[in-house]
């Protein structure tokens, strides 16, 4: 199965957050009230699926209901399925057999709540290495991971925050 929920120790969630946080050890990101609480707190974002990028599509197990699946308007041969989640949308796009973008349409209740689904969400699709932010335009954020393997985006704006493969990155835009 293509889910994949484990538990990351603090030190190491703290390693692969995005931004300021990056380098900072577990008592300077606790001193400055970064949401490093997730474990222990409930929202509606505590509970979205991990996936595993690059697993075969037949291996993707999503809780949640299917609403659609169409074709990519940027990537020939890719599929994206879209599923109904508590606490909103997850839109997994399928390229050659696996999975290759996971995008979390689950806008936050605050900015703490957000702040804290995206530190889970880095530190699962960073796996141990670290963020770097290429671009704020104003509207959101693009980082490359530390590999180069992996871009996240972050729409601050609309609270949309997307993992995917370099490879995928590439043919869709």
């Amino acid at each position: 199965m293509c889910k994949l929920e484990v538990e990351q120790p603090a030190a190491q969630l703290v390693l692969a957050l995005p931004g300021a946080l990056q380098n900072a050890s577990l008592p300077q990101a606790e001193g400055q009230g970064h949401a490093l609480r997730w474990p222990f707190m409930d929202c509606l974002t505590d509970d979205l699926p991990l996936l595993e990028l690059l697993c075969a599509a037949d291996e993707v197990r999503v809780h949640g209901e299917l609403e659609s699946s169409c074709p990519h308007e940027n990537a020939p041969d890719a599929v994206t399925d879209t599923y109904v989640v508590d606490g909103g949308r997850l839109l997994l796009t399928l390229w050659h057999g696996r999975l290759h973008e996971v995008i979390y349409r689950t806008p936050a209740e605050s900015v703490e709540d957000a702040s804290r689904r995206n530190d889970r969400l880095f530190a699962h699709y960073g796996q141990g290495d670290g963020w770097t932010e290429i671009l704020d335009n104003g509207f959101g954020r693009t980082y490359r991971r530390a590999d180069q393997r992996r871009y996240a985006l972050w729409s601050y704006a609309m609270d949309i925050t997307t993992f995917g493969t370099m490879g995928f990155h590439q043919v869709k835009w």
